[in-house]
């Protein structure tokens, strides 16, 4: 695998990494506000039927010049409030001290799961649940009306919440596979322009060592590929003069051995002139 594709795939891996991440955490506390946000609304409206019921209760009681009013005014006036107050798609549960429940809404959530989250009178606790195919945020607290104790749950609907964080999730999703296209394309030409000089100083590198010494490398480009290519020249500098002086020690024996031939040419001459004359005539002075 060539270098330019290992930098080009770490830096785009990188570089998607790094927008994922941080669209995931613009995301999530984009969605911490807005769960915070409806669990505020839920706790004021929540506790507004609560004062409302409690109120309604005591100018009922007022109103009939009652002792107290009985568990089934409490009732009424308890749906009278509710069937007033309670916003479209929400829900609200009451349950009495006797575990009689009843359900405002369309939907009938596990009572068991919202009672373990209320411990003790005036706590008020919040749980989101979902109940079909919606999402709600309960909020529950133990009210005491007419010295009888209740369980009261008041639910809103925030499917819509969900909803909206799964488009921006599809969103991200698209927005990111378009961003990974441009930005590798980006980086692909990128990376291919700021590797031309290392092209161009292999390519020389590669004439150099075929024998051509008087190649030199172009110092253009980025500061580390400058020092490369003064490295590269500096190196081909000295195999150009170690390939000069080996020729020219070549040249030098060369012309001593012609040199040596030459001068002990003409002493063998004589002597093999010498040594046929003894050879034919052998007295000689």
């Amino acid at each position: 695998m060539k270098l330019w594709f290992k930098v080009f795939i770490s830096a785009l891996f990188l570089v998607i990494a790094a927008i994922n991440a941080t669209a995931l955490v613009v995301l999530s506390n984009n969605q911490h506000m807005t769960i915070t946000r409806e669990r505020s609304r839920a706790v004021s409206s929540h506790e507004f039927i609560c004062a409302s019921i409690s109120n309604n209760i005591t100018y009922q009681r007022m109103k009939s010049e009652a002792f107290m009013l009985s568990k089934d005014d409490i009732d009424k006036v308890i749906e009278h409030i509710l069937s007033q107050q309670l916003e479209e798609n929400a829900l609200a549960i009451i349950s009495d001290s006797e575990n009689n429940i009843s359900y405002y809404g369309e939907e009938k959530p596990d009572i068991k799961t919202l009672s373990e989250k209320i411990t003790s009178e005036d706590n008020l606790a919040s749980i989101i649940l979902d109940c079909g195919e919606n999402t709600y945020m309960f909020v529950g607290s133990i009210s005491s009306f007419e010295g009888k104790e209740y369980k009261v749950f008041t639910a809103n609907n925030i499917t819509e919440v969900y909803n909206e964080r799964n488009k921006e999730l599809f969103f991200v999703q698209i927005l990111s596979v378009v961003l990974a296209a441009v930005i590798a394309v980006i980086l692909l030409l990128l990376i291919k322009l700021l590797f031309r000089p290392l092209g161009r100083i292999n390519k020389t590198i590669n004439k150099i060592a075929r024998g051509d010494y008087s190649l030199r490398v172009s110092t253009s480009g980025s500061e580390e590929f400058q020092q490369l290519a003064n490295n590269v020249n500096s190196m081909a500098v000295s195999v150009e003069e170690n390939y000069n002086r080996i020729e020219s020690i070549a040249e030098d024996r060369k012309r001593f051995i012609d040199s040596l031939s030459h001068e002990m040419k003409t002493p063998l001459t004589s002597i093999l002139g010498f040594a046929d004359i003894l050879r034919i005539k052998k007295n000689v002075t």
